[in-house]
């Protein structure tokens, strides 16, 4: 005789040990942002910080994802499998640096009467960054492609 499934019977998520520590982790990371942004309420304004807050999360939500998801797309498409890895990295790395660099190369606090803040060429030493990781990104393609070939004949 078959009976319905119970509740016992659904499959639950198989996670990691490390799921639940790494949660909590992340919460305290949150908790130690909130507290810092409530003891410097006199320097952070929470009008401006809620506004930097939704403006990222927008921005996220409605640029960076989509781009994201569409090169992933376009990457596991047009690139052969062997190079695949490789290039997706180049592409996690490249946009981890851009957006890291990014207020550095706008120059945001940089203080006319003061050389000494943000005093070098931030645009060309992201350029010479992005050049050494597509250069790295090469060299793992090549290796790859070589490997690949070796161990289809």
């Amino acid at each position: 005789m078959n009976q319905p499934p119970t509740d016992r019977d659904t499959t639950r998520p198989a996670y990691s040990r490390l799921f639940w520590p790494c949660v909590l982790v992340g919460w305290a990371f949150v908790a130690n942002g909130v507290r810092g942004l409530l003891e410097n309420h006199r320097v952070v304004r929470l009008s401006g910080f809620l506004r930097v807050f939704i403006g990222a999360l927008l921005v996220h939500d409605l640029l960076l994802a989509p781009f994201v998801i569409a090169a992933g797309t376009v990457v596991s498409r047009v690139v052969p499998r062997p190079a695949r890895a490789g290039i997706q990295a180049g592409l996690i790395i490249s946009g981890v640096v851009v957006l890291f660099a990014f207020p550095f190369v706008r120059g945001y606090g940089r203080i006319p009467d003061n050389p000494t803040i943000l005093p070098r060429n931030y645009a060309e030493g992201l350029v010479v960054v992005l050049v050494a990781v597509w250069l790295g990104v090469l060299l793992v393609g090549a290796a790859a492609s070589g490997l690949s070939r070796r161990h289809a004949n």
